[in-house]
């Protein structure tokens, strides 16, 4: 006999019965099934000391004169308030499913409310451009009045042509100043089809990246501050502050402060390009519209 079985004897052990003399010698040798055995014994001596019930004497007719006096006890007078309630529902029944319907109503206004009304989304930022130097007879005539502020829609591409100094600004995400351009405003950042920027990222989440598109190639950011110069022939990106990622089909580029890197249409320019040398100038500040709400940037690499 082995464990499995002194347990299942056991199971089908009665306390009138005596333990199995084969469970018995396996027990001696097994501790685990010992234990049973005497937890078995002790649980039986437990019940047999119990004191067993015995039922009252003339129980049923006790409880039958117990109902006929609480039914002979006359009712209390009905208080201000049930007198009240009776008077405002005297239907309760009907009451009560008005209640339920009411309940129910209450429940599908407060799931439409909650659930199935669409969730507006919150506001995008748009791009405000300040207009610092132009020519009057390209620009529309109510930005050539206004100069500071002007909201742009994005997708629609603004040409200020040669000469031109603008500053653009996202409210809390980016601010870029942009000479001889031409460029085109996107929710994440901006084309740029012509001309020099210098860039400002603030700190982002790398879910939603900052980037600055243009014929060449691609610069993606995430807090950073960087310098565009677009050529016919290439592009031209220098890193001041953070790092930026240089997106081209050919490959992929990440600067650090203090590099550059040159983009053509083939793809990257195997040259390196001089850095600027330790504390050597790499701004020279842009000219402040009057009555301007942005903050232009200050333009890295002067004089290229």
């Amino acid at each position: 006999m082995n464990c499995q079985d002194v347990r299942a004897e056991l199971d089908r052990l009665e306390t009138s019965r005596a333990i199995p003399p084969d469970a018995a010698d396996h027990a001696r040798g097994c501790p685990t099934c010992q234990a049973l055995l005497n937890a078995d014994r002790r649980l039986e001596a437990s019940l047999v000391v119990l004191e067993q019930a015995t039922p009252q004497v003339r129980l049923t007719p006790r409880i039958m004169a117990a109902v006929a006096r609480e039914a002979a006890t006359p009712a209390p007078a009905p208080s201000f308030l049930d007198r009240l309630f009776g008077f405002l529902l005297p239907h309760a029944t009907e009451m009560r499913w008005l209640a339920v319907g009411v309940t129910i109503l209450l429940l599908g206004v407060v799931t439409h409310e909650t659930l199935l009304r669409p969730t507006l989304p919150a506001p995008a930022p748009h791009w405000e451009m300040t207009l610092l130097h132009f020519d009057a007879e390209r620009v529309p005539g109510e930005w050539a009045a206004q100069r500071a502020g002007i909201p742009l829609a994005r997708g629609e591409a603004v040409d200020l042509g040669p000469g031109s100094v603008c500053s653009l600004q996202m409210p809390g995400r980016a601010t870029a100043a942009i000479r001889d351009g031409r460029f085109v405003p996107a929710a994440s950042g901006f084309r740029l089809e012509r001309g020099k920027a210098t860039v400002q990222v603030a700190k982002t989440s790398t879910a939603t990246p900052f980037s600055v598109a243009t014929p060449f190639a691609e610069v993606a950011v995430v807090g950073t501050r960087f310098t565009l110069d677009l050529a016919s022939d290439r592009l031209i990106v220098s890193v001041s502050q953070g790092r930026v990622r240089v997106v081209h089909p050919t490959g992929t580029r990440e600067l650090n402060p203090g590099e550059s890197l040159a983009v053509g249409t083939s793809g990257f320019v195997p040259e390196a390009l001089p850095a600027a040398a330790p504390g050597e100038p790499a701004s020279a500040t842009l000219p402040v519209a009057p009555g301007s709400t942005s903050s232009p940037l200050e333009e890295d690499n002067p004089g290229r």
